[in-house]
């Protein structure tokens, strides 16, 4: 199995990256900062077991 991680600045284009490479390769896709922040003005961080626990549910759930 091929994993691709992409780094990157801020603001340099990481997450329209990943997400064109996911739809032209059909892979999975996270996108951390979805399970970092909470949705919010100003956006606050989540808990870091709830992010944690996200991320471990996506590798789980995507590991073929």
């Amino acid at each position: 199995m091929a994993k691709t991680l992409i780094l990157g600045h801020s603001g340099s284009g990481k997450s329209t990256l990943a997400k064109h490479l996911s739809v032209s390769a059909q892979l999975s896709h996270l996108d951390l900062d979805t399970l970092a922040w909470q949705v919010g003005e100003p956006p606050q961080r989540a808990a870091l077991a709830q992010s944690t626990q996200a991320i471990l549910d996506f590798t789980l759930g995507n590991n073929d």
